[in-house]
């Protein structure tokens, strides 16, 4: 699907902090790839990172800078800023931050970015100053300005390529997965694993995360050796993983709605700024929730019985998860653009 109208220049800029995982990079990155044919962009991401940039995934095609500080990042705004100067093309700022800044907006509008989208809750998001918000968990209200619905969701093209005609519906689960992200900082896979019981849960398997750093790999390989359970590090072809599963176990973040959308149930484990999250997919029928990561283990052993529970899980992930989450979000950019003048920019030595 394309849209017609000026072209776009399009940057996006995430964080990716320690302790912050990378969800936040692999969401704007799915984004702006799909976006690119639809709104006949050019595209770029601005990665600020606190880690070493190879514990960063992006998919690839995408020109990466990466900065360490907002100092930095400003920066590359500014010279994406400037190499529209004198061109037909709108600019537009495509943010996915957990704290997002009412003076990074600012200086946006300074270097004249046209249109400003936010792609998740953050709590300051609305005082943020963004054109358009995007809540794809669906917790606060829509309105003109707030796109809030799993119907949302952005996905990386391999998963949607790879969507199954319909959900899991086995009548016995064979096969766990547990992902938990690419840092999982609350080392919650220890918790997990200290309690699980391999005679209670099928055949399981637990992903070490790009972010977790070798020592921490290799102890956790010990412990999985202890209690039965395969490790294995974050494989190339993660959708073949999740669709050779029964069911994942996840942190309630992208791993879970890749899950839904490829027709698997999913359990997640309630932990630290997550809980919101796990909790409201979990009303709305989209996972199980674990709760804390004590106990979650002997609750997983529970579900893992409960095939009914499981096929209804799949199925409603799988109906809400349908992966036009970023055809949608680009529609919406392209109505908004309609009602915004184009921008006649000149070099921002000034700033």
């Amino acid at each position: 699907m394309a849209f017609s109208g000026s072209p776009y220049t399009l940057l996006g800029f995430a964080t990716s902090h320690i302790g912050e995982g990378i969800g936040h990079v692999v969401r704007v990155a799915s984004l702006l790839t799909q976006l690119e044919p639809m709104l006949d962009a050019e595209v770029a991401i601005c990665i600020e990172t606190s880690r070493d940039p190879k514990e960063v995934v992006v998919p690839t095609g995408i020109p990466v800078q990466f900065s360490s500080d907002r100092e930095s990042s400003h920066a590359v705004w500014k010279r994406i800023a400037n190499s529209v100067q004198g061109k037909s093309r709108r600019l537009a700022l495509i943010t996915d931050l957990r704290h997002p800044r009412r003076a990074d907006a600012l200086y946006a509008r300074r270097l004249g970015f046209d249109l400003i989208v936010h792609m998740n809750d953050s709590a300051l998001a609305r005082e943020y100053g963004a054109d358009l918000i995007v809540d794809m968990h669906g917790i606060h209200g829509e309105s003109s300005n707030v796109l809030a619905s799993p119907i949302y969701t952005v996905l990386r093209k391999e998963v949607t390529q790879a969507r199954p005609a319909s959900p899991w519906k086995k009548g016995l689960c064979e096969r766990v997965t547990i992902s938990l992200g690419g840092e999982d900082p609350g080392h919650v896979s220890e918790t997990v694993l200290e309690e699980l019981d391999h005679e209670l849960v099928p055949k399981c398997l637990i992903v070490l995360g790009p972010a977790f750093g070798l020592n921490r790999s290799n102890d956790l390989r010990g412990l999985a050796l202890n209690r039965g359970v395969e490790a294995m590090p974050l494989p190339s072809n993660f959708v073949d993983l999740i669709l050779r599963s029964d069911l994942i176990v996840t942190l309630g973040g992208m791993t879970s709605r890749e899950a839904m959308a490829l027709g698997r149930p999913v359990a997640s484990i309630s932990w630290s700024w997550m809980t919101k999250y796990v909790r409201h997919s979990a009303w709305l029928g989209l996972c199980q929730d674990l709760g804390p990561p004590a106990g979650a283990a002997a609750r997983l052993a529970s579900l893992t019985a409960d095939v009914p529970r499981l096929q209804g899980l799949a199925e409603a992930g799988w109906i809400a998860i349908d992966g036009q989450g970023a055809s949608r979000i680009g529609a919406q950019i392209a109505r908004l653009s309609e009602s915004t003048p184009l921008q006649v920019r000149d070099e921002l030595n000034q700033f």
